[in-house]
This record gives C-alpha cells, structure tokens and sequence, in this order.
C-alpha cells in the first residue's frame, strides 16, 4: 500500500489563523489518505521542538512556506526552516510551494524564483473571496501531491508503508464510511478537473480505492453516481459552447439554471465551464487569399524560459507603402483576420489582475504599421496643415530619423492619424487594444512573440531585469532604431519594449464585460491605453498582456505609437 505524501508547513504563529484556514481546505487530500500533514502544533508536550521539526522537515515530500511580513522578520523560519527547505528542493528530495499570505517583500527571498501561491502570488489577506484563493492554493497542492503519488506508486512494495495504515484503514472500513469517503474524494476530483477525472487524479483515485478495500466494480459504481451531475452539465455546456465559441449572456442564463437544476456549486460549474472553452477553442489565425501585394521575407525566433534560441525559420508577409515624403515611407503590414484568447493566461508569470479575465476575441482583417512611427515619418506628416491641434515637429529626446518618435500624446498621435488620412485618402487610426495585443501575439500564447521570455539581444528593454529563467543583460538607457531587432510571425518589428505604444481605447481596470469582435472599448475618460513596454522597463512590462495607463495629454521619453487601418475586402 503507498504510504501518504508527507507535508510540511513551515509558518509564523502570528499567522496561526490563516494556516488553520488552509488546514481546512486540505481536509479532503488528509481524509482520502493522499497527504499527511504536519505543523509544529503537533509537537507532543515534553518533546525536543527542534529535534521534532527537523525530522519532519527533513521527512517532507512537499514544504509549504506561508509567506508573510512576520515569516520574513522570523530568524527561525526564514534561517532555519527556509534555509533546509530550499536544499531539499535543490536536492530534489521535496518540492517547496511558497503561499503568500500576506503582502510583504519577498521578492529577493531564495524562494522567489519558485512558483508561489495563490495565482499571480497576489496575497490571500487581499483576495475579495479568500476561499477562492485558498481553492486555488490546494489545486497547486494537489498537482505536487499528484506527480510525487504517481512516483510511490511504482516504486513503494514497501511492508513497512502498509503496516503503518493498515490500522486506520481497518477503522474506516469496519465504520462502513469507505464508501462515503470515496464519493468525497470523486466529488473533489471533479470539482478540480473542470467536470472529468485526469489521468493525474485517477492515480490518486486508485490509491483512495485500494485504502477502502473497495472492488473495482464499486468503485466504478460510485464515481458513476457521483460525476452525473457534472457529466450532464460538462454535455450541456459543450452542446451550448461549442457552435459560439465562446459564453454570450445567452448560454449564461441557460447554464445557469442547468446548474441550479443538477444542484452544482458556483465553482464546481466555472471550472466546467472554463475547461469546455479551453477544449474547444484554440487560437485560430485566418490565412487570407494571396494579395497582389508586395512581399517581404524574414526570419521568425523562439526561445525558451533561459532566452535560448529553440527555433528559427523563414516566413513571408504582404504589405503596402505610403510614400509620406521624399525619401520617407510607411510600410503597412497586412495583418490577416482570426480568433485569439486576450490577456494573461492562467498561470503567467507576474500577470496583474488588469489583465484579466482571458477571454476570447475575433478580429477582422487590417494593416498594421511595419514599426512605431519613426521620427521622420513624424516630421513629414507634422508639416501638413492642423487639422484639431499643432504638432511639434521634432519631439523626441532621443534624437535620430530612424529612432520611433517619442514624447507624444494620445491626443498627438490621434491628430498624425488624420493629417495622414487627410494626405493619403485611406483612413489611418490607432489601433485598438484588441487589435495590439493580436498582432503583437501573432498566434502566439507564451508571456511574449519569442517564447516564455525575452533577452536584450531581441528586445530593447531594462536589461538588468530578467524574467522566467533568462540571465541579466545590456541596458541600453535609450530608443533604438526601428527595425534592429527580428519580427514577430505576422512581419512586426519591436512589439516588445523600445517605446510604448498608444492605443485608441480607454482605459478599464479589467476585461469583465471588454467587447469580444476587437473594436476599441470607449467610454468617457481622461485615461488611454499604451501596450508593449519600453527601452526603460523591466521585462514583465514588455509581456504581451502587459496594459499601462495615462492621461491622453502625457507626453514622456518612453512614449510612441504606430498606426493601423482597415483592410479592403480581398484581405
């Protein structure tokens, strides 16, 4: 029989409240027998404290650290506990989890390159629903439960490990509660699997079955029982999803008296209903008719989380030019229409709330600028008449023709947009924040274009951040002409840091209710959007979901824009 995974919790008394919580939504890996949690207020009285905590701690399968001010300022959990933790992760004899509890400043800690606890590690004291942050803690848990449970299950014959449950076992068996406890642990399977039991959960399931003697045919019988409800609304939503793609306020209604009537929690029927979405719909890129375009070839990189190069190939995209004056071009890059998932993906590193919730967008086809409009292209157009306001002719601090021109506003930017429609004929606009963020992924779904991360040699950004696993580098202090860096798949260059890059819409704290057909999301404000990052930010802020704000007469050294419009009907 596979002994339990053993769980160490290393923690400040002062956050005694917040572990007994957490306690509590582990009940159900404790009960099924899948972990075996400890604490130090398990030490029996008259024991050797130090002595009990490092044979615990030395035990552990899985080390939970409740991150707060008060652990921080603890010489005993932050010297002691975290300092043997952390050899034991290395060693690869335990996997530590960080839970932040509470904001403190533990970006430097040695944990720190871990993968903390609620999503987003944003603290659980600052969660509006703190079960909701707790759920999401035991569903990190479990995953580390569920990996070192498949590893003792093919290698523990161990008469010792049986010996040591076969008593409780007995106990559970005889009160007749195995079957109960098995129904628990099915239900909870379903509840975190979005409906269906995983490959990874079935193996848990396997050891909870043989822990209560129960047959096969039984146990079959059971989880028959117990997953119809969740079968027949995971069939309901899939039936209602699938032909859309997507949950209009429609589907919601329905959906939502399915899960009154088969008496499903909230919970239970969002996470049924985000794991039919990610089943059915996958980000989808258009390819257009051939255009009588011109071409241009280029070679497309990816990286991985260290910024090593895992691919290159060539690819070619169609584009337009807009002679803007002698010796002056705009290259507009034909951007093909398609369906793209926005914002942070569950799971993104260092992903703020404003980026979310994910949800899916569809885009029509348009032509996007080759780069952010250049210091030149700003001079040419600059001289043509005012149509709302005047433009300064050379703005930019960094000064250089083929550098991206920088210290404009959203409001100057909208007026280039209509001294160049004025010359030109075509309807030039900025784009909407939809629109950015599906050029700049160009298919993609990683943090950026490249892959999990990024490096100064493809991005000009604050190289002396890094992000994932990639090493420090070159921080350049200034713009950088256009064009130096590789584009991204769909032929755009510098979609990642060198300026940041306005867009049309206004700003919105999040995307609960943002448009799903990529129009750009107005309402009255005095805030705009900018996307990208710039030459002056660290990597995080140069993600693809990155969103920043400022009032549309902010002018600053990190500031540009490029230019969009719509495509004709051959697109």
């Amino acid at each position: 029989m596979v002994r339990a995974v053993n769980v160490f919790v290393s923690y400040s008394h002062e956050d005694e409240p917040l572990r007994v919580e957490l306690g509590k939504h582990l009940s159900s890996l404790r009960r099924s027998r899948a972990i075996a949690e400890w604490h130090d207020r398990k030490i029996d009285a008259g024991a050797d404290w130090a002595k009990e905590i490092d044979r615990n701690l030395k035990s552990a399968d899985v080390i939970l650290l409740l991150i707060s001010p008060a652990f921080i300022h603890s010489d005993y959990c932050s010297s002691v506990e975290l300092t043997q933790a952390m050899e034991q992760h290395e060693a690869g004899t335990a996997c530590v989890i960080p839970i932040i509890l509470r904001a403190c400043d533990w970006e430097d800690e040695p944990f720190a390159k871990l993968q903390a606890y609620p999503k987003n590690a944003k603290p659980v004291t600052t969660w509006e629903n703190r079960d909701e942050a707790f759920l999401d803690i035991v569903r990190g848990v479990k995953g580390a439960v569920q990996r070192i449970a498949e590893r003792l299950l093919e290698s523990s014959t161990s008469e010792e490990v049986g010996r040591e449950t076969d008593a409780i076992v007995q106990e559970i068996v005889e009160s007749g509660q195995g079957e109960n406890q098995y129904r628990e642990e099915v239900w909870f399977v379903l509840s975190q699997d979005g409906g269906e039991i995983s490959p990874e959960s079935r193996i848990l399931l396997e050891i909870s079955r043989k822990s209560f003697q129960l047959s096969e045919d039984r146990a079959k019988a059971l989880e028959a029982e117990v997953i119809r409800p969740f079968q027949e609304f995971r069939e309901a939503a899939i039936a209602l999803i699938k032909p859309q793609g997507s949950v209009t306020s429609r589907i919601q209604s329905l959906l939502d008296r399915a899960q009154q009537r088969l008496n499903l929690s909230d919970v239970d029927a969002v996470a049924i209903i985000e794991n039919v979405l990610a089943s059915v719909s996958e980000p989808v890129i258009v390819v257009p008719p051939k255009p009588s375009l011109p071409t241009f070839s280029f070679e497309v990189i990816t990286v991985n989380d260290r910024g090593q190069e895992i691919d290159r190939h060539q690819s070619q995209v169609s584009y337009r030019r807009e002679e803007l004056a002698k010796g002056v071009f705009l290259d507009m890059v034909a951007i093909p229409g398609g369906t793209f998932w926005m914002g942070a993906g569950e799971g993104e590193l260092e992903a703020k709330d404003s980026e979310k919730p994910q949800h899916q967008v569809t885009i029509e086809p348009f032509f996007m600028g080759k780069y952010a409009v250049t210091q030149a292209q700003w001079k040419a157009i600059a001289q043509f008449p005012k149509i709302n306001r005047d433009l300064e002719p050379d703005p930019s601090k960094f000064k250089g023709n083929n550098r991206p021109v920088e210290r404009v506003s959203w409001e100057d930017a909208i007026e280039f947009c209509e001294r160049l429609t004025q010359k030109t004929g075509e309807r030039y606009r900025l784009p909407s924040e939809a629109e950015w963020e599906y050029a700049c992924r160009a298919g993609t779904t990683t943090a950026f274009h490249f892959g999990e991360t990024i490096t100064p040699e493809l991005v000009n950004y604050n190289g002396k951040y890094t992000y994932a696993n990639a090493a420090k580098g070159k921080y350049r202090e200034t713009t950088i002409e256009v064009g130096s860096f590789p584009p991204n798949a769909f032929g755009l260059y510098e979609m990642h840091g060198n300026v940041w890059e306005w867009c049309a819409d206004a700003w919105h704290d999040s995307y609960v209710n943002a448009p799903t057909d990529g129009h750009v999301w107005e309402v009255e404000s005095d805030y705009r959007v900018l996307r990208g990052g710039s030459w002056f930010n660290n990597p995080r802020l140069c993600r693809s979901a990155t969103r920043l704000n400022a009032v549309a007469g902010a002018r600053t050294y990190h500031f540009g824009f490029r230019v969009v419009c719509s495509a004709p009907r051959t697109l």
